[in-house]
């Protein structure tokens, strides 16, 4: 599972990335504190999970604006320095899929993920993979260890073909 972190503080990001990707469904956690850069990121390398938090005075971005209108379709899931109700709902209307309240115990956290790599599991996307090879049909793209391979129409359904008949 790819996970990216777009998270302001830095020592947050940090604990974060080296507790995720000591969990066994964790093939790469990467960290990115830039909305914007993280949203360009997540738009040419195929992410499983995007967590992301902001300052405690700066709302989250709106994600269907910086994420979804680019075509990332990571699940979100917002960290949010509130355990208000209000709060939660304003980052689901931003566009995350998962909320948790900070602080939590990064257990917690850790679980909530696991929770969320049962459903990509179980939900047939479209996508076919084989070992890092991941190719989306729907886009027509193709990905290596997360990165964005150029191929040619040829190349593409040559490929597309053997990886279904792997």
């Amino acid at each position: 599972m790819r996970i990216l972190i777009n998270v302001y503080d830095a020592d947050l990001a940090e604990l974060l990335r080296s507790h995720i990707s000591r969990e066994p469904f964790a093939d790469t956690v990467e960290c990115v504190p830039d909305t914007l850069e993280a949203a360009a990121y997540a738009e040419s390398t195929s992410f499983d999970i995007i967590i992301l938090s902001k300052h405690r005075s700066i709302p989250l971005p709106s994600i269907d604006e910086d994420f979804r209108e680019r075509g990332v379709k990571s699940r979100m899931l917002g960290l949010i320095y509130s355990d208000s109700w209000k709060a939660q709902v304003d980052v689901f209307d931003a566009g995350c899929d998962y909320v948790i309240p900070l602080p939590c115990d990064i257990e917690v956290l850790c679980a909530q993920i696991r929770a969320i790599e049962r459903r990509i599991r179980n939900t047939n996307d479209g996508v076919v993979r084989v070992g890092c090879l991941e190719i989306n049909p729907h886009r027509k793209r193709v990905w290596v260890s997360g990165e964005l391979i150029p191929l040619t129409p040829q190349e593409y359904r040559v490929l597309l073909y053997l990886a279904q008949n792997a």
